[in-house]
């Protein structure tokens, strides 16, 4: 008795680690370039017309992935993550210069002289150092700086598998610990499915901009992918568990009948 109840208590705080381990997961895809691409497309999309005169030449998807990248440096570094990098406009002279280019070659002109040219990324340049020089809020700094410590990141998984270790040497039984831990992972999806699920209901209910959608859709949507994962592990546990302990008794089952057929043989041969 006193062993499930310890089990219990070490299950009970393995879930409060990997719920941990997985919001700080969450938030660190959320802040990711690939997710703030999904939000700097809905921001172009509100600023550019696709089809206005001269965009033709303008690659959308390399621009969109270089407002990804510029939007995950700079919300990283503005709210001082621990050694993010100072956004820098490079990618957006990229794709500047690679709409130059193709409009000149198929034109046949030329659009500005470089001076012209130059002029336009100082200024850009310029802008940038405006907006990353701001002071950074100390509560804001404080929660990126929770949320990307290595330190944290890394004891949450040696915590999480030290009660791995702890349960088992209560139970003495790999199966059921395999059997525990899907069961702390599968109470981790389900809690983090509800939280995209709730999420979504409040972008529908609530949420009118375009923008500020977006950005829930993009949190909700990283909730949504910790939780299928862990339900994939989950079952994956569950089920190897149950199929390596069906195994292992069938195992023991013929081993034993086995030494039994090879008893009653042994005790035949000294009867003759």
């Amino acid at each position: 008795m006193l062993k499930k109840i310890g089990s219990f208590l070490i299950g009970f705080v393995a879930v409060f680690i990997i719920g941990l381990f997985s919001i700080l997961l969450a938030v660190r895809m959320f802040f990711s370039p690939a997710s703030m691409a999904k939000v700097g497309k809905v921001m172009l999309e509100e600023e550019i017309n696709w089809n206005d005169e001269g965009f033709e030449y303008l690659d959308k998807d390399l621009l969109i992935d270089e407002m990804g990248k510029f939007m995950s440096d700079y919300f990283r570094y503005v709210g001082g993550a621990p050694g993010a990098a100072k956004p820098t406009t490079e990618g957006f002279i990229k794709v500047i210069d690679e709409m130059v280019e193709k409009y000149e070659e198929e034109n046949n002109v030329e659009v500005a002289d470089d001076n012209d040219i130059q002029e336009l990324y100082d200024e850009l340049e310029y802008s940038l150092d405006d907006l990353v020089n701001e002071p950074i809020d100390e509560d804001v700094k404080l929660v990126f700086g929770i949320v990307y410590s290595q330190p944290l990141f890394i004891g949450l998984i040696v915590a999480f598998i030290g009660c791995i270790l702890l349960n088992y040497l209560l139970r003495k039984d790999w199966f059921i610990i395999m059997k525990h831990t899907g069961i702390t992972v599968l109470l981790n999806a389900i809690i983090f499915v509800a939280c995209g699920l709730l999420v979504n209901s409040v972008i529908e209910a609530e949420l009118e901009d375009a923008a500020d959608m977006a950005l829930a859709s993009a949190f909700s949507s990283n909730f949504f992918t910790v939780g299928i994962v862990s339900l994939i592990s989950a079952v994956a546990l569950i089920i190897l568990s149950i199929v390596l302990k069906k195994n292992s008794n069938d195992f023991d089952k013929n081993l034993n009948n086995n030494m039994m057929n090879s008893n009653m043989n042994n005790s035949n041969i000294n009867n003759m």
